[in-house]
This record gives C-alpha cells, sequence and structure tokens, in this order.
C-alpha cells in the first residue's frame, strides 16, 4: 500500500528491464491443502481446499514470498519464506509453475 491507497497491478512497463537495475532473486509459491484429508493415505478426500495466504497491510491477500539471502538455494529460501511467513513446515513440494521476472513496484529491482 502507497501513501495513497492500494497499489494498482503492475502494468507493461514492470516487465521491459531497464540498463542497470540489479537482480533481486525471490521465491514463492502457491500452497494449498485438502480441506479434508484421509489420515490412512494422507491424500485429500473430496471437499474442497484451502489456500495459504499472508495478511499484511493493504487491501489485498498476498501468496507467500520473499527474496534469496546471501548464499541461500531457491528451495531453501521457500522453505525459509513459508515458515516465516505463514507458519508452515513439511510442505511438500510438486513442481515449479512458472518463473517470472519484473521490476518491483520502486523499480530499483528486477
Amino acid at each position: 500500500m502507497s501513501a495513497h491507497g492500494p497499489l494498482p497491478p503492475p502494468d507493461a512497463t514492470h516487465y521491459r528491464r531497464p540498463d542497470g537495475v540489479p537482480d533481486r532473486p525471490s521465491v514463492g509459491g502457491v500452497i494449498l491443502c485438502p480441506l479434508t484429508l484421509d489420515t490412512a493415505t494422507l491424500e485429500g478426500a473430496p471437499g474442497g481446499w484451502q489456500v495459504a495466504v499472508v495478511v499484511e497491510a493493504g487491501p489485498y491477500l498476498q501468496l507467500p514470498k520473499g527474496g534469496l539471502e546471501a548464499g541461500e538455494t531457491h528451495l531453501d529460501a521457500l522453505h525459509r519464506e513459508l515458515r516465516e511467513e505463514a507458519g508452515l513446515e513439511g510442505v511438500q513440494i510438486l513442481r515449479e509453475l512458472a518463473t517470472l521476472e519484473r521490476l518491483n513496484y520502486a523499480r530499483t529491482k528486477w
């Protein structure tokens, strides 16, 4: 949230990298948990899903995410962010969904 209200979604200019903008690698995840869990098989039973979100200042819920720390792998950073932001441990990673590159809102990091 800015001083003038909620930030709009990134526009097309956020996806063009200007010269000289440094990298800021980060990770995030879409974390799903079945509402009903079969304790014998640890498989989801019919009934829907929960999605892990982070509630921060502002009008939007966010997926857990954050930057890599020095010497950290993407996977290590993901597990750390899930623990720090959502209190989740032992999350099973099923697959990578996508890699997205864009400017941050301040346009100081890629």
